[in-house]
Parts: C-alpha cells; sequence; structure tokens
C-alpha cells in the first residue's frame, strides 16, 4: 500500500497515517526484492504433481521430492508451496460440480477441481457448510426483485 501511494505521499506521512517504523517499510521492500530460496522446490512440485495426473497429495509429493534431490523440506514447506502454486477446488459429487457450465468456469479460471469418492461424508459436510455460509451472507434476507440478470452474474 505504502509504494502504491509514494508518488502522492511522502514516506514520512504515509509511515505515520499506518502507524509503520521505516526500518519494517525497508525490511519488508528488501524481503520482497530478495530472490524465492524455493524456486528449485517450485519447480519439482510443479513437475511431480503434473507426472502423477495432478492425483498426488502434499505426503506423496514430499516423498518424491526427498527422495529425488535430496531434499530437506519439511512437510508444512511442500504444502504452503502447492498451495501457492496449484490452487484446487475440493467438492463432493453434486450434480452441479458436474455440470458443464461449472467445469468450464474452473479451467477458464485456471482452477484444479477434485472430488470425493462416492459416499464420503465428511466431504460433504464441509462443502454444505460452505455453501450454506454463502447463502446466508450473501442471498438470504436481500431483496433480489430489481436486480437484473447481468447484475446477478457480476
Amino acid at each position: 500500500m505504502i509504494n502504491a501511494l509514494r508518488n502522492t505521499y511522502s514516506l514520512k506521512e504515509l509511515l505515520v497515517a499506518v502507524n509503520m517504523a521505516k526500518s519494517s517499510c525497508c525490511y519488508q521492500d528488501k524481503a520482497l526484492a530478495a530472490p524465492d530460496k524455493y524456486e528449485g522446490a517450485r519447480e519439482h512440485i510443479r513437475k511431480t504433481f503434473t507426472e502423477s495426473y495432478e492425483s498426488y497429495g502434499y505426503r506423496w509429493i514430499y516423498e518424491c521430492v526427498k527422495k529425488d534431490d535430496g531434499s530437506n523440506y519439511s512437510g508444512k514447506e511442500i504444502r504452503r508451496i502447492m498451495a501457492e502454486e496449484l490452487p484446487i477446488v475440493h467438492s463432493d459429487r453434486g450434480c452441479h460440480y458436474r455440470w458443464l457450465g461449472w467445469i468450464e468456469r474452473m479451467e477458464n479460471a485456471g482452477l484444479t477441481r477434485s472430488m470425493s469418492k462416492k459416499g464420503y461424508s465428511p466431504d460433504n459436510s464441509a462443502c454444505e457448510g460452505f455453501f450454506g455460509r454463502l447463502n446466508n451472507e450473501v442471498f438470504y434476507n436481500r431483496s433480489w426483485d430489481k436486480v437484473s440478470i447481468n447484475e446477478i452474474h457480476q
């Protein structure tokens, strides 16, 4: 935020406005400019995941990376890197997740789809909980009478 506003305001004004020390701002700039220490692991993880037909979870990826190059990355680091590189939308096997429109939207957004095995109720409860919250926070208790289809889509 500070870097985005530096053309308009002085650094001193911005630091006062966000209550930040100059040293913290300089540290952050330096950290962002540093090379990614996980770049080699990222490439290996991408390659291993692709070669597994995008089916391996972090435990298998961890074992493959460890075996292939003897790296000492932890499972937590592998999980974090995978979350940054490979966004996955996990769902149950409901008909709306097999709808061609949904599949097309996932492909257009560059997201990987994942479905639970048939009759696996813990996954179903997680999906139902998410969509229940979405309905409560976005759709219910609102008047949709004067909203066009285009506005709903947006």
